[in-house]
């Protein structure tokens, strides 16, 4: 059975939320649009505050040798165009 997007993002959120994430910043970083007049209007959903969010959860999606793998190839491909 082949690996679909929605798997990746099911258990990110799945790890996420076991790691103490709170909902409203799981949603927002899976690509969700905040449900309700809180999140709309008054919790912080920038990307520095995600970011934040996350590194606090201490889930690490890739390693740092994958980061530099994914960082150098994007500088590649800007080079290319």
């Amino acid at each position: 059975m082949p690996l679909k997007f929605k798997d990746l993002r099911d258990l990110f959120a799945d790890s996420m939320i076991n790691l103490g994430v709170q909902a409203i910043y799981v949603d927002a970083m899976a690509g969700r649009a905040p449900a309700s007049v809180l999140a709309k209007h008054y919790v912080d959903l920038s990307p520095q505050k995600l970011k934040q969010v996350y590194e606090h959860a201490g889930l690490n999606v890739l390693n740092s040798s994958a980061q530099a793998t994914v960082q150098s190839a994007s500088e590649h491909s800007r080079s290319n165009l």
